[in-house]
């Protein structure tokens, strides 16, 4: 008989995914669902009232907790540090939309811990399966958008709602760099229309510095994506997910490209080969009505 499961995230954006899933477990395998707030404070995590969640403030009391349960753990990122520290099976919840940046071009060793990998699509799971052949795979689409699918939003033909977010800074590689810095001077204007009400929204590891300036320019800061599906009409961002989880829905993106995104480098999905999802803005003029 399966041994109950346990789920853990350390990041805002990984719950997100992680909740609707946990919300569909059969009772009797749910074991517990843990969250580490070393990465993001706790009142970014809109916690269920009818769900029991276990929260540690640091990344090591939340090994040591989970080094003294056996059985599987669901987990939604990818940190050397939990892998190595934990002897038990793990199953891998891929994140996002499935794009192959730094994961898909190297062997990492701790996925010899993985049983299943969950993937959103076909595209990311063939990769997965040329890099690591012995653990199986599982195509599930993107669960935190079954709501938004069995509950479609209406779309307002008057005060149309925009909302520019950005990809937080990472060094991995050029495309993963935010477009924020090329992209700030065109937000003056955007602010300025009457036309519409425009958002401020950002990766969570972004949001705090993204902020000041929004509000600086009289733009509502929204952190909460649910709440960005909720309200938008059009949503403009550089890299992340949401720009493909929001353009399922129906409704228009744009997508950001700065400068130094590489045209000569393919790494599935937003670079470049699902890029047209929406109209791409390579320039920060191109931002401003003309």
């Amino acid at each position: 008989m399966l041994d109950k499961i346990d789920f853990f995230v350390e990041a805002r954006h990984y719950y997100d995914h992680a909740l609707p899933i946990w919300r569909k477990l059969p009772s009797q395998k749910k074991g517990n669902f843990y969250i580490s707030t070393h990465i993001h404070n706790i009142k970014e995590y809109p916690l269920p009232k009818d769900e029991k969640i276990i929260v540690f403030n640091d990344l090591s009391s939340t090994i040591k907790e989970l080094k003294g349960k056996k059985g599987l753990l669901v987990v939604f990122g990818l940190n050397k540090l939990l892998f190595n520290c934990l002897d038990r099976a793990f199953i891998l919840v891929s994140h996002g939309v499935g794009q192959t940046i730094g994961e898909g071009n190297k062997y990492i060793p701790y996925h010899e811990k993985c049983l299943l990998y969950i993937l959103p699509n076909t595209i990311i799971e063939n990769v997965y399966k040329r890099k690591y052949p012995h653990v199986k795979t599982y195509v599930a689409g993107c669960p935190k958008l079954d709501y938004w699918h069995t509950n479609p939003v209406k779309i307002k033909k008057t005060n149309p709602v925009i909302t520019i977010s950005f990809q937080y800074d990472s060094d991995l590689v050029p495309e993963t760099k935010s477009s924020w810095p090329y992209f700030k001077p065109a937000l003056v204007e955007l602010a300025s229309q009457k036309a519409w009400t425009i958002l401020g929204h950002g990766h969570p590891r972004i949001i705090d510095e993204l902020t000041p300036y929004y509000q600086q320019l009289g733009i509502e800061v929204v952190r909460d994506f649910d709440e960005v599906m909720e309200r938008s009409t059009l949503y403009i961002c550089d890299n992340s997910s949401t720009l493909y989880e929001f353009a399922s829905t129906g409704r228009p993106v744009v997508v950001l490209n700065a400068p130094w995104f590489r045209r000569d480098i393919e790494h599935g999905l937003r670079f470049w080969e699902h890029a047209d999802v929406g109209v791409n803005c390579d320039h920060p003029k191109e931002l401003i009505p003309k």
